[in-house]
């Protein structure tokens, strides 16, 4: 990543050590950083500054929090698609 790049970092676990480092590496290359994550993840909670984003889901079951994550990523790509190439009318 380079600076003013944005790291998506989706952990549905209990924050894995190489999740926890690629967010501390985006913060040292300035990135922004959005972690999506669960109740069972306080490690990310620590590393996280206030510029940067956690999306945290209250479930512990993991299959729970996979199908949250799933349906924000979608509404992300939704959102991006709206800001990028304006509404659009489904036939």
């Amino acid at each position: 990543g380079q600076p003013e790049d944005v790291l998506l970092c989706i952990s549905s676990g209990e924050g894995a050590s190489n999740l926890l480092r690629a967010v501390q590496t985006a913060q040292e290359l300035n990135m922004a950083v959005i972690a999506m994550t669960s109740t069972r993840d306080s490690a990310f909670s620590a590393i996280i500054r206030p510029e940067d984003v956690e999306l945290k889901i209250n479930a512990t079951r993991q299959a729970r929090v996979v199908e949250m994550h799933t349906m924000a990523v979608h509404s992300f790509c939704e959102l991006i698609d709206h800001s990028l190439f304006g509404s659009y009318q489904q036939d």
